[in-house]
């Protein structure tokens, strides 16, 4: 997100490089993900396996992560000839620390939409308090799920991001900017997308 300390940083030239977020308008060396053509390849994987109704699961956030994957999101449905109707994102504010209540709200979504076929996990957290539910209501049977960073479930299709290449371009990148080369750069590390494997 903006803030001012970032700002500063850039106005004095002080090396920095920002990891898995870009702010428009700013010029500064970034690492990050494709996070939008990745959450493309997963969604089109959703809608590959007959779902006609995903819903997009994340924090209401509007940093450049959380918006890029929205808008691939809703690419991918477009590409299928859908729509993302608003009451299938469940964005749950950012005043909400618990972990329990996230947890409430993301049940009392699924329980609002019977409709609802597929998942999208926008992150590890989210996915966390899925599976939790899903365990608990035995109801992996109604839900395709598609996440990011979470390889822990074998019934969960994931997105693969490869930290240790962002970390490396990052340490590169920041040891170039000390040693006085400001060409700022935007490094953008593929991801790859790991289906489901049930067994």
């Amino acid at each position: 997100m903006y803030n001012e300390d970032i700002l500063k940083l850039n106005l004095t030239d002080f090396p920095f490089v920002l990891i898995d977020r870009y702010l428009k308008g700013i010029r500064c060396s970034c690492v990050y993900t494709d996070n939008e053509e990745i959450t493309r390849t997963a969604v089109r994987h959703l809608l590959s396996q007959g779902i006609a109704h995903p819903a997009f699961l994340s924090p209401d956030s509007h940093n450049t992560v959380t918006s890029d994957r929205l808008s691939g999101f809703k690419a991918a449905l477009e590409e299928g000839g859908c729509l993302l109707p608003p009451e299938h994102q469940c964005l749950i504010p950012l005043s909400v620390t618990d972990p329990a209540e996230k947890e409430a709200l993301l049940a009392r979504f699924l329980d609002s939409h019977p409709e609802i076929d597929g998942l999208f996990c926008v992150n590890r957290e989210f996915t966390k308090y899925i599976s939790h539910i899903l365990d608990r209501r035995g109801w992996w049977d109604r839900y395709r799920i598609t996440a990011f960073d979470y390889p822990d479930d074998h019934r969960i299709s994931y997105i693969r991001q490869d930290i240790p290449q962002i970390a490396s371009s990052c340490v590169t990148r920041l040891i170039e900017l000390i040693q006085g080369k400001r060409e700022y750069s935007h490094i953008v590390v593929p991801a790859s997308f790991v289906p489901q494997n049930p067994v």
